[in-house]
């Protein structure tokens, strides 16, 4: 089963950082948080991936989130949508967001048809990088 939607791009770890924020807000998507990985091991002192480059985005198309939290109050336990950005070496990262319609186990119909609206979103966003 595929989960997530993943792309490898050719370019610098910040380039593809305002690659992929780009490609998120034309399909509706707002950034709520950005994470350091690399800075949160650091202040435990923890190596992480050998010290490449790590970022954690956490974002949410407000219209979907709340179209889905009106049908089904816990679907914010799925929510926010997550997207790594990992540096790879050699001038590649990594880019990859979870695909939301198979973690889908409600038994909604409209849950689901928000799902497969969330899917057709960011499978949009992975083809525009």
């Amino acid at each position: 089963m595929v989960y997530a939607f993943t792309k490898i791009l050719e370019m610098t770890f910040d380039e593809a950082v305002f690659s992929i924020q780009r490609a998120l807000s034309y399909e509706g998507f707002r950034i709520l948080t950005e994470i350091d990985v690399e800075s949160v091991f650091k202040e435990f002192d923890l190596e992480y991936f050998e010290s490449k480059r790590c970022k954690f985005l956490s974002v949410c198309n407000p219209t979907l989130a709340r179209k889905a939290s009106r049908i089904e109050e816990a679907i914010a336990l799925m929510l926010p949508c997550n997207v790594v950005v990992h540096e790879k070496g050699d001038g590649k990262v990594l880019i990859a967001a979870l695909d939301a319609l198979p973690l889908t186990s409600i038994k909604s119909d409209q849950i689901k048809r928000l799902a497969v609206m969330a899917q057709a979103s960011m499978r949009t966003v992975f083809q525009s990088l």
